[in-house]
């Protein structure tokens, strides 16, 4: 065994509490999920659409989230059809979805996804808004912003303006303020690592967290400095690294009493039975202890682990 795989591999079966043998099973490819597109399908469209996907694999309702179902198939039946690329539904990772359920978006609320591309977490909370929340996007790829744009269209949604900036330095470039923020921050990517891949750690390395880290704290800050009183960020990743994740969030917390975590584990653990809370020490280290109201998903065949911290700001 490599010494980087040895070294992932003691790390993540100590965050996930498993046996070490047991983690190239969990860390292996995933089915997709598929969310359909309330902004373009009415109740009728949307079971022709789901009985015409049922044909091409095998749909499995997630009872979690609405219009969404894990589809047991090769991802490029379903990516291939004229419906897809009409916008009618998204394909993503289960997990990805428990961000904007948690951000709770609603109507007229001015929201900003400040690391959005791709986009299907804009276009969610546009489908949970219908359209009439003022939706705000950051990517600092213009390429992926671009593409992100081009998207919305595609799929229905109003997007009300959009920046290429690093998400660290957005304060300074506008005025502009927010109810609530997605921040699905950049991340090591740990939950995407599949064994499958001859390379699977080709570009994991501690040096490479403990550096994202730091950007993930500067870029909390930034979202701070944009957010309204008795507004909320929501913090995700889908990395495992408590350096990422934690550390983040309790450092944030510390900084900044004013702001306190919202418990999202309790409520998400009565419908999804593979999460656990929040860390409450790592590496000699004790966290805030609302971190347990944090959340964390723990691998399936169709669910990537995943973090999740639901920050509000004092009114």
């Amino acid at each position: 065994m490599s010494s980087s795989l040895e070294l992932f591999t003691s790390r993540v079966s100590q965050i996930l509490k498993v046996d070490p043998n047991q983690i190239p099973e969990l860390f292996t490819d995933r089915y997709s999920s598929v969310r359909l597109n309330n902004l373009k399908l009415n109740s009728g469209k949307k079971v022709n659409l789901a009985t015409k996907l049922n044909s091409l694999g095998n749909l499995v309702p997630l009872d979690w989230c609405p219009d969404t179902y894990v589809i047991k198939s090769n991802k490029n039946l379903i990516t291939g059809i004229e419906e897809f690329r009409n916008g009618y539904y998204y394909v993503q990772n289960a997990s990805s979805l428990l961000p904007v359920l948690a951000l709770n978006p609603k109507p007229e609320e001015v929201i900003l996804d400040a690391c959005a591309a791709p986009g299907g977490k804009t276009f969610h909370i546009a489908d949970l808004t219908k359209n009439e929340a003022f939706i705000y996007v950051n990517d600092n790829d213009k390429f992926r912003l671009s593409i992100l744009k081009k998207q919305a269209a595609v799929y229905g949604v109003n997007l009300v303006h959009s920046f290429s900036l690093a998400a660290q330095h957005i304060s300074k470039h506008t005025v502009q303020t927010f109810d609530k923020i997605l921040l699905d921050a950049p991340c090591s990517g740990e939950g995407i690592i599949s064994f499958s891949s001859p390379t699977p750690l080709l570009y994991w390395n501690l040096n490479k967290i403990k550096s994202l880290a730091v950007l993930q704290k500067n870029i909390l800050e930034d979202m701070y400095k944009l957010l309204n009183a008795g507004g909320t960020i929501v913090y995700s990743t889908c990395t495992l690294a408590p350096e990422e994740n934690e550390y983040v969030v309790s450092e944030f917390l510390t900084n900044h009493p004013d702001t306190y975590l919202e418990d999202i584990y309790t409520p998400f653990k009565k419908f999804i039975p593979n999460i656990t809370n929040g860390l409450e020490f790592w590496d000699n280290c004790i966290f805030n202890p609302t971190l347990t109201k944090a959340l964390r998903v723990l691998p399936t065949d169709y669910m990537q682990p995943f973090f999740v911290a639901k920050i509000k700001k004092n009114k």
